[in-house]
């Protein structure tokens, strides 16, 4: 197979995808096959166009990344590691800590705390380390105990969005079930850019993201804190948060019939106000607004890609913002910026307005820097929504369960609910990303208990009034305003 350079993607290539190394690690129950893992999962790269993912990056010209496809020579597609612990996941210095049920909103250790269980050292964690030391694209880290297994896989961003990865993970089960070439999903835009002219358009309306222009005093107050931000940059923390089911119990009392039926405010709307509403107690009530972040995938709302069979794994994702006055955010009436956040994302999945806000895109140069969307002036909250990807159901790995001869004797195994599924997962950025700076939420979603969970990056400050909502007594009342 000849090596094939395939140019990054216009959204392949921004800023913020450039600038992100991810590592994403799945927990499951069962003690699963390292080796049937790996060996599946280079059969799938080695399936036609699966190819690309096993590329390596390089930069042929400046500013300029391409994508080199080479399957030969024996070089390998992915880097694969293993360890395996003869203990119980529970008996591990640090495994148990990665999450912990709790009966109240609870702060539990960040991400970041867990990298020696995710990734051997020196794993890369820029893209100049794609980039210089000529490394397959894909990281995959498995860590087996007597009854568990975490399985970690590092990626540059450039190479797929959190969608693209939903795609992988079922090819991927596919290949490892053992169904045929011909039941593997085709990798389509293998080395075509499907999205290279979207939003190259003269015709196109106003984008409801365009930045809302100031008067003079708000733009010397804008000013003002960027100074103060780079002078003094904001110092992160970073926290899992257990929402347990009594709290999404809670806020579901809160969330009234006129919310539902009039703006079909959601469940996900409702957690989002709920997050930010904590998260920017701190600032008051102020004239500026809080500008909530959320990404609309376009393999659902571009029907040029939805249509077409196959499966796009590339970064296909564009944002869509609410501008909410802080008073709203801060304000006493519980369901405003649901409604505004739903609002918002109703409006700008319209085709229409994803070609305009392609097209503003485009205007602010994303490959040079981070847009400002919505109002240079307000406090901005980005949500990264992982529940939609749906991993639970994307993934089944039952084929490399390794059953104890207890289980294969009774068959405990097999009516135990989640065999080969993750029953927890949690993302990781290695890499100072364009983000590194900003309050960012990622929504992983329920558990099987019904427990929701949430990594946060936040502001000290922010972090802070986390701290404080989920401190006894008041965690007993979480729904309850700040």
């Amino acid at each position: 197979m000849c090596p094939q350079k395939i140019p990054l993607y216009y959204l392949d290539s921004t800023y913020q995808a450039r600038s992100t190394v991810m590592c994403l690690t799945l927990k499951f129950d069962d003690v699963l096959n390292a080796d049937m893992l790996h060996e599946s999962l280079v059969k799938l790269i080695k399936n036609d166009h699966w190819r690309k993912i096993g590329g390596r990056l390089r930069r042929v010209v400046i500013l300029h990344v391409f994508a080199l496809s080479e399957i030969q020579n024996g070089e390998p597609v992915i880097k694969f590691s293993k360890v395996h612990h003869e203990m119980s996941i529970n008996d591990h210095p640090v495994a148990p800590k990665l999450h912990k049920h709790t009966s109240h909103p609870s702060e539990q250790s960040g991400v970041e705390q867990f990298r020696s269980l995710t990734g051997p050292k020196g794993r890369p964690a820029s893209l100049e380390d794609y980039l210089g030391r000529y490394l397959p694209q894909l990281y995959l880290h498995i860590v087996t105990f007597t009854d568990g297994t975490l399985v970690s896989l590092t990626w540059p961003h450039t190479m797929s969005d959190i969608s693209g990865w939903g795609h992988i993970f079922r090819a991927w089960s596919a290949v490892l079930s053992g169904k045929p070439y011909n039941a593997i999903p085709q990798m389509r835009g293998f080395d075509t850019d499907v999205l290279e002219y979207f939003g190259m358009t003269r015709l196109a309306e106003r984008s409801l993201m365009d930045p809302i222009e100031r008067k003079f005093s708000s733009k010397v107050g804008t000013f003002t804190r960027r100074i103060e931000h780079t002078i003094h940059p904001p110092e992160m923390e970073s926290h899992l948060f257990c929402l347990p089911r009594k709290t999404l119990d809670m806020l579901e009392e809160e969330t009234n019939f006129d919310m539902i039926l009039n703006h079909q405010v959601t469940e996900m709307d409702v957690i989002k106000e709920y997050l930010v509403s904590i998260a920017c107690a701190h600032i008051g009530f102020s004239d500026r607004n809080v500008v909530i972040h959320g990404s609309l995938d376009l393999r659902r709302h571009n029907a040029a890609l939805a249509a077409k069979p196959g499966v796009y794994v590339q970064n296909a994702s564009l944002p869509y913002v609410a501008v909410v006055p802080l008073k709203t955010v801060n304000g006493e009436s519980f369901g405003q910026t649901a409604v505004a956040i739903h609002r918002a994302y109703e409006l700008q999945r319209l085709y229409q307005q994803l070609v305009a806000t392609a097209k503003l895109l485009r205007t602010f140069n994303m490959r040079d820097k981070l847009p400002v969307l919505g109002d240079r002036d307000g406090h901005h909250v980005f949500l990264v929504e992982w529940q939609n990807v749906r991993f639970h159901t994307a993934i089944n790995f039952r084929p490399a369960v390794v059953h104890t001869p207890g289980e294969t004797a009774t068959g405990n195994a097999r009516r135990r609910k989640g065999v080969g599924r993750p029953s927890y997962f949690h993302s990781d950025v290695l890499s100072k990303s364009a983000l590194h700076d900003k309050d960012v939420f990622n929504l992983y979603g329920r558990d099987s208990e019904g427990n929701y969970w949430v990594g946060a990056v936040l502001s000290k400050k922010a972090m802070k009034n986390f701290e404080k909502k989920f401190e006894a007594p008041a965690a007993e009342n979480c729904a309850e305003r700040t």
